[in-house]
């Protein structure tokens, strides 16, 4: 009997806050264990916890940003079990009445713009982490209480390789609107995959087995087309797939079983009762509404249709906000469009990834980068020249013609000065005068050479092309 993988996504996102859920400590892991904790993160009896008003507004626009329904009213809930990096014995999140629910992830796979459908996205807090030293289990709680957005998809999916490239697309999305700094090797998003393999008459009858903490897109990827084939074979030889919760084995290359996969009837979900429910003013989600910028996807077709770059270029353009901006800001101010993503892609990049900054961070302005490019374009500088005064612009600033000026790269286009140099060379070079008068072209471009290199390089090539070629033909 034919079986179809049927894969469903539930997505923890670490948001961007400076304090935790419930409480003021610091949201951030590492550090000295245990230090960045307090009574409320650790549940101590006659705590009350409070939310963290960044921290919905951040779940708020994580919602917007994928089209979700904000619930006017929403609760938290307490979600219980037993775990040693669970200092509570339960986690704070919210079940019954969820921040928000439906909408949907825009995405590109196989050139086609897709949609994955939103079930819900609610707020939560983080558990700590388990640490094995010497063969002794250790705990350290300084990640507990950290805000996170879970969002859960549509198990509508059906191949690994649309899997990645639709959690590519969320990762990019909430970096882009600030939700989260999207460190995955840090753990800011962890994916969770539900699989099973189900017939074509009931796609939501197989036996699912849950994929836990993916941390990686490559990592969810491999998991997911090794359990399609592991379900396959057993269903194959009349075995059945046990509902388990597995995880990756990076050396092993296979998925490892942890446990029996629970049910929501598991964990005994009951409102909590020191978090009232939480009503949002209208008024604060139509402000996290302005404040939702363009998506990617959106505009790197913008890019594509007003400005007309490629695919490619416009995917690099838009590798963050601040890049965009940067650019647009270059066009209006006169750059050729095509010409200013080459040079930001190429020797501007270049630039930041060896002095290890932002394009904000640099002294050159899209002004004076603008006017840079301009005085390429008109001939008053080589590339070669331009891309010394370049440096020298993203090092300290100033105007692109001053620094040419005084760094003596301004190029010579007077045609009188360019017929004396030529003159001379030619004067100087009568056997490649020969070689070239013989059919031998290569002579034309030893000869372009010397009388760069007579000019310091400051002649116009074009020029000493033209010029050359009058007098020798």
């Amino acid at each position: 009997m034919k079986r179809i993988p049927v894969i469903g996504l539930e997505v923890h996102v670490v948001l961007n806050t400076t304090s935790k859920m419930f409480c003021s400590c610091r949201a951030a892991a590492g550090g000295e264990v245990n230090t960045r904790v307090c009574p409320v993160c650790l549940g101590h009896p006659g705590t009350l916890p409070a939310p963290n008003g960044a921290a919905v507004r951040q779940g708020i626009l994580a919602a917007q940003s994928l089209n979700c329904r904000i619930n006017s009213v929403s609760a938290f809930d307490r979600k219980n079990y037993s775990y040693p990096d669970l200092p509570k014995g339960y986690q704070v999140t919210q079940y019954f009445l969820p921040l928000a629910q439906g909408g949907y992830l825009e995405y590109i796979h196989n050139g086609d713009k897709r949609r994955l459908e939103v079930d819900h996205l609610h707020l939560e807090e983080d558990t700590g982490k388990s640490m094995n030293h010497d063969g002794t289990l250790h705990v350290d709680f300084n990640r507990a209480g950290i805000p996170l957005a879970e969002i859960v998809f549509a198990p509508v999916l059906h191949c690994p390789q649309e899997a990645k490239a639709a959690m590519e697309a969320l990762h990019e999305l909430l970096v882009w609107c600030g939700v989260t700094e999207g460190k995955m090797e840090e753990g800011h998003l962890r994916i969770d995959a539900n699989l099973s393999l189900a017939t074509p008459d009931n796609l939501l009858g197989g036996s699912r087995v849950e994929l836990k903490n993916l941390n990686s897109f490559r990592v969810m990827e491999l998991a997911l087309a090794y359990e399609i084939a592991r379900q396959g074979e057993l269903l194959a030889v009349g075995q059945a797939v046990l509902r388990q919760a597995r995880r990756w084995s990076e050396g092993q290359q296979v998925t490892e079983a942890m446990r029996v996969k629970e049910t929501a009837g598991d964990y005994s979900y009951f409102p909590d009762p020191d978090l009232p429910r939480l009503q949002l003013d209208p008024g604060l989600v139509a402000d996290v509404a302005r404040e939702l910028p363009e998506p990617p996807l959106a505009a790197r077709q913008r890019l594509q249709g007003t400005w007309g770059l490629d695919q490619y270029m416009a995917g690099l353009i838009t590798a963050n906000r601040e890049l965009l901006a940067w650019f647009e800001a270059a066009v209006n101010t006169g750059a050729d469009p095509g010409v200013a993503a080459n040079w930001l892609v190429g020797d501007v990049a270049r630039y930041l990834k060896d002095s290890r900054q932002s394009i904000g961070q640099v002294s050159l302005s899209p002004l004076d980068f603008s006017r840079l490019l301009r005085m390429v374009d008109q001939g008053f500088l080589s590339n070669t020249a331009a891309k010394s005064v370049l440096r020298e612009l993203m090092a300290q600033g100033g105007h692109a013609e001053q620094i040419a000026e005084g760094m003596g790269l301004l190029q010579l286009n007077d045609n009188l000065e360019i017929q004396k140099l030529v003159a001379t060379v030619l004067a100087d070079h009568p056997g490649a005068v020969a070689d070239y008068k013989a059919g031998k072209d290569r002579a034309l471009g030893f000869l372009v050479g010397q009388v760069m290199k007579l000019s310091q390089g400051r002649a116009n090539p074009e020029l000493v092309s033209e010029e050359l070629l009058t007098r020798l033909n």
